[in-house]
């Protein structure tokens, strides 16, 4: 997964949660517009730094190495509440440049590094990929651990606090357009 700041580099940092990234999926795929990209299997990451929150939505055709990667980074304060509010932006950012790449008859443009937006009245960063975390794990595990990057951590349930995911799931529920 490619930071956007570059203290995050450095920084140990937490995956989304499974129930958070499966809820965000969920969601994803009760919209309308998730019918544009049906035959794909959608697969939502994310990562919790100090500082950052990156969201990527990935989808794969089966039987093919690449893959489609939309992501969206979004600074980030280290509050619980906050970053509910910021994974809605994401969600909804990433949805949304989805939809557009999808429905669109023309080629597309999509920023190839991180590229600042406004949206919901939140400064928002987005880019699009092809790179596949799988193949990219597995080569890591060949190589060794000086070629992975700085190492995952657990989800601290403190951290996140104590009715995060009851709170998401509810925020998420009640924001599906």
């Amino acid at each position: 997964m490619i930071v956007r700041k570059e203290e995050s580099k450095t920084k140990k940092y937490s995956g989304l949660p499974a129930d958070f990234s499966n809820l965000m999926k969920e969601c994803i795929q009760a919209l309308e517009e998730s019918k544009l990209w049906s035959g794909k299997n959608l697969e939502v990451s994310g990562r919790i730094y100090p500082e950052e929150l990156i969201v990527k939505f990935s989808l794969k055709e089966p039987g093919l190495i690449r893959c489609e990667n939309f992501s969206a980074s979004l600074d980030f304060d280290g509050e619980a509440k906050n970053l509910v509010e910021k994974a809605q932006v994401a969600m909804e950012a990433l949805s949304s440049m989805m939809e557009q790449y999808y429905a669109s008859t023309e080629e597309m443009d999509l920023p190839e590094d991180w590229h600042s937006y406004k949206f919901d009245k939140e400064e928002i960063f987005l880019m699009y990929s092809t790179e596949n975390d799988d193949l990219e794990a597995q080569a890591n595990a060949l190589l060794g651990d000086e070629f992975s990057e700085t190492k995952e951590e657990e989800v601290d349930p403190e951290y996140m606090g104590l009715d995060f995911f009851k709170e998401a799931e509810e925020r998420f529920k009640n924001n599906i357009h």
